[in-house]
């Protein structure tokens, strides 16, 4: 689980006692990153996506290539705000 949330320069980055998880636009994709090595996909065909960091969740919001768009919050059980 994630100890701590933020956002840089538009990417999501989670992160554990000694990783950093990225989420960022790449492209059309949405993809994932652990270390800033290696990449796997987690979504495709997207024309925008962006993060915000809320108390103790994440709200996600993504647009496809054809304008439809979608959104979600993700939810923590550790408290960010210690």
């Amino acid at each position: 689980m994630s100890k701590f949330a933020e956002i840089i320069n538009g990417k999501l980055i989670l992160t554990k006692e000694t990783e950093k998880v990225t989420y960022e636009k790449y492209g059309t994709n949405l993809r994932r990153r652990v270390n800033l090595t290696g990449h796997e996909i987690m979504l495709q065909n997207v024309s925008e996506a962006t993060f915000d960091v809320m108390k103790n969740s994440v709200h996600i919001s993504v647009k496809d290539l054809h304008g439809k768009e979608y959104e979600t919050v993700i939810y923590s059980v550790i408290d960010w705000n210690g």
